[in-house]
């Protein structure tokens, strides 16, 4: 393979990467687990495939070591895995399992980022300013969640009271909110 289809392979699985990671996010602000446990599981398989897979990343990185090609694996099917494993426990999630959960909003957050435009090649201006908003949840056995909403929903939840999330049991287990009432 010539090295200019070698470089847009490449690009293309750097890409397909950042999208599985961002997809990944989503659905981890959705699913009642610390972010370490699907992250170390999507790991734990990459390094566990690592010794059988590492030789089919030799034509991507044009590399013969061994170190390169497989930290290339895991990252990749570390990638891959991690919104995997997120999207088949929610959306394989058992419907029988469905619940109402009764949680407390205990507190309410906005958070202001920056946003620059491009004037020239290499120089950036702040063009102005974006919000995000976050509602910090508590459920009844004690476990915190921040999750990210719409200046809609935002405005419609208040601090201190209480309110009814649909609940199921995802396919791995996982507790997973279907519905924020």
């Amino acid at each position: 393979m010539s090295t200019k289809w070698r470089y847009a392979v490449l690009f293309a699985v750097f890409v397909l990467c950042v999208f599985a990671c961002a997809f990944g996010a989503v659905l981890q602000d959705r699913t009642i687990v610390r972010w370490i446990v699907p992250v170390g599981i999507a790991v734990g398989i990459g390094v566990v495939t690592a010794p059988v897979g590492f030789v089919l990343w030799r034509w991507l990185t044009g590399s013969q070591g061994m170190v390169v090609n497989a930290l290339c694996h895991v990252v990749i099917v570390g990638c891959l895995v991690y919104p995997g494993f997120l999207a088949a426990n929610m959306y394989l999630a058992d419907s029988a399992s469905e619940h109402v959960e009764t949680v407390k909003v205990v507190g309410k957050s906005t958070q202001k980022h920056d946003t620059h435009r491009r004037v020239r090649r290499s120089t950036y201006v702040k063009s102005g300013v974006r919000y995000t908003y976050h509602i910090d949840v508590e459920f009844p056995d004690g476990t915190k969640k921040s999750i990210q909403l719409q200046k809609g929903a935002y405005n419609h939840y208040r601090q201190g009271r209480t309110y009814d999330f649909v609940m199921q049991k995802g396919l791995f287990g996982i507790p997973v909110i279907k519905d924020m009432g």
